[in-house]
């Protein structure tokens, strides 16, 4: 008898997977959505359609995030789970927007500590409201939460050519400050800009300060 048919031959574990089966077996993390507060009317994406868009292509139904996709934060995981792995909502382009073409207004601000790669954020911010969305008006806050105050003279009107190179530079371009949230200033700056969309870019002071305003004046419903 062969030497080779003495070895017990292995068969290989059949694979098994270490993910929850189904989006019940995830402890999602849910976030705040605008259709919780208001009504309002979607449009199709301009991903594509947007005059001036610089994509050369109309993306396939398949680029777009559907919202019951989740990511877990636990790539691996054995069975039985007693505790749910955390999951989050996908980030990526959806399929629909709440702004019709040219209703879009946005504004940039970068607040707390700054940290490398806050110009990056900017200008890429910029490049796709400008570029992939056809925003044709984004507004750079300057000094923070502080340059709410008088943002007539703290806003910057983005451009190609403000953030042409800034993603080499240090710091953040549009300037920081630490504190001076103010709910009122802020919505009131925001309402009298014509401003109804609003990036802000920090760290956990600024994020709990974001928590805060939840907009004490909606549009009408439509």
């Amino acid at each position: 008898m062969p030497a080779a048919a003495l070895v017990p031959q292995r068969r290989p574990a059949p694979r098994r997977s270490l993910l929850p089966a189904s989006a019940a077996d995830f402890s999602v993390a849910e976030i705040p959505h605008l259709r919780e507060r208001v009504r309002y009317e979607t449009f199709d994406s301009p991903i594509g359609r947007a005059a001036g868009s610089d994509m050369s292509f109309v993306p396939h139904p398949d680029f777009f995030v559907d919202e019951r996709t989740y990511v877990s934060s636990q790539v691996v995981t054995g069975r039985p789970v007693e505790v749910p792995p955390t999951a989050f909502h996908r980030a990526g382009p959806r399929s629909t927007v709440c702004f019709g073409p040219g209703e879009a207004r946005a504004a940039i601000v970068t607040c707390g500590g700054v940290c490398p790669g806050l110009n990056t954020v900017v200008r890429e911010l910029y490049l796709c409201l400008s570029r992939q969305y056809g925003v044709d008006s984004v507004l750079g806050v300057q000094d923070g939460y502080a340059g709410f105050k008088d943002l007539a003279k703290s806003g910057v009107r983005l451009d190609d050519a403000f953030v042409e190179g800034i993603h080499a530079r240090g710091g953040t371009v549009l300037r920081s400050s630490r504190g001076g949230h103010e709910t009122s200033a802020i919505c009131d700056a925001l309402e009298a800009a014509g401003v109804n969309m609003l990036f802000l870019v920090g760290g956990d002071g600024t994020m709990k300060g974001a928590s805060i305003p939840r907009p004490r004046r909606f549009p009408p419903p439509r």
